[in-house]
């Protein structure tokens, strides 16, 4: 039997019909040898399953004007079929047919392969990838954090049809998710049991976790030791420079991560953050900057990207270190918190608007085995926080950053084996200025 849990959200005003299928089984559970072998898996689903083809796949779903299409993740696959309302017993059993009944041939595997390893290379002739995969294997090394998504080219060159279907068989043993818009759960659960797809589906109350989410016992899978406050380099054929600037935190049940959110709308969100600001507007020093801080189960990176030209720099440098330990060392004004918090509620409502994004955002609230957060309830925690939290938080997961450069050879001369301390040290007076 294949298990399978079904939660639901009531507001489908337009007719529209979502569902969201989570698979709580990403790119982190790709054995060693066969990096990228999740991603094959659900690139493979949507190429032929149960009565149809590839070609009949497409046609059936296009033929109704819908979307199916699946996403993969560190933590987990999500599939996404999105249809008029009035259509969607013709299309619920596509979902069933991929996960139980998946065409898995040797020309479609190959053809899976092939685009994956595009995709990579594709990936590869960026700078920010470069940096960003220099800074992960410092951090994450072999674990199961340690590779993109993607994969590996030399471990895709490997996969075989044999090694998708072991896949499948493991990912079918777990407790998969359905999250549906427009109707009640018991409404669901009784009609979708009724569709002859599904006849060998347990519809079940219990967690899709397979295990309680213990992430103190994990640490030494997910995060290996690293030099702390070290610049690591790597060299491309390029002008621009990529600087990848952060360290690994907590995992996004964690009371703490929401905490974290705040500190990274005040450091990245929109034009009126503090790293735009001062790298864009009062001093012209970047293509761009940002934060990044996704969603893990485990060790979540917490960073800041930011691009720019070899003789800036240090200068960009200088900014983003100074940036980072003020939210350590020094309280947040509270008008600087009060926007903070409110940039990140308005990014809320906005990444909640669609009855496809609710569904996604009900499927990850339980996959991470949190609390029924609504945007309501959030808004409330928000309120709560306090600039000793931020400052309490800053300290207890942002004190060891690790900076990864990739950039030109006379930059990565420049700056290869130093440390913070030397960059801080060898600080111009036309550098300080910038820090002001």
């Amino acid at each position: 039997m294949i298990k399978i849990q079904i939660d639901s959200i009531k507001d489908n005003i337009r007719g529209i019909f979502v569902l969201k299928l989570l698979i709580p089984s990403g790119s982190r559970h790709d054995p060693m040898d066969k990096k990228g072998i999740h991603n094959i898996y659900r690139s493979l689903i949507l190429r032929g399953c149960g009565p149809y083809n590839n070609q009949d796949l497409s046609d059936i779903v296009e033929s109704y004007g819908a979307i199916l299409n699946s996403e993969i993740y560190e933590d987990n696959i999500i599939i996404t079929l999105k249809c008029a309302e009035k259509d969607k017993y013709k299309l619920i059993p596509i979902i069933a047919w991929m996960i139980e009944k998946p065409h898995f041939s040797n020309d479609q595997v190959e053809l899976v392969k092939n685009l994956a390893i595009d995709s990579i290379k594709k990936l590869k002739e960026g700078n920010s990838h470069a940096s960003f995969s220099t800074w992960r294997n410092a951090v994450y090394g072999t674990g199961p954090y340690g590779h993109d998504p993607l994969g590996s080219i030399t471990d895709i060159k490997k996969i075989n049809v044999e090694d998708v279907i072991d896949i499948m068989n493991k990912i079918i043993k777990r407790n998969l998710l359905l999250v549906i818009s427009g109707f009640k759960a018991e409404e669901s659960k009784k009609q979708i049991k009724q569709l002859e797809a599904f006849k060998n589906f347990d519809f079940g109350h219990s967690s899709i976790n397979d295990v309680k989410n213990n992430e103190l016992t994990n640490k030494h899978k997910y995060v290996k030791h690293i030099d702390k406050n070290t610049i690591l380099t790597t060299k491309q054929l390029t002008k621009q420079v990529s600087i990848i600037f952060g360290t690994y935190t907590i995992a996004h049940n964690n009371m703490d991560d929401l905490v974290l959110r705040i500190i990274a709308s005040h450091l990245g969100s929109g034009m009126s953050s503090i790293l735009f600001r001062k790298l864009r507007e009062i001093n012209p020093l970047v293509y761009e900057v940002g934060v990044y801080f996704p969603i893990r189960e485990y060790y979540s990176p917490f960073i800041i990207n930011a691009s720019t030209t070899s003789e800036k720099t240090s200068k960009v440098l200088n900014i983003i270190r100074s940036e980072w330990f003020k939210i350590i060392e020094k309280k947040l004004k509270s008008k600087e918190l009060d926007l903070a918090k409110a940039k990140y509620k308005g990014n809320l409502a906005l990444e909640t608007e669609t009855i496809a994004e609710r569904a996604e955002r009900q499927a990850l609230r339980i996959h991470y085995d949190l609390e029924a957060d609504n945007n309501e309830q959030i808004t409330k925690k928000i309120n709560l926080i306090t600039t000793s939290d931020i400052i309490r938080v800053a300290k207890n997961y942002l004190n060891s950053p690790l900076v990864s450069i990739a950039g030109d050879e006379g930059t990565i001369r420049d700056y290869k084996n130093k440390h913070f301390t030397d960059l801080a040290l060898n600080d111009s007076l036309e550098s300080r200025k910038y820090l002001a």
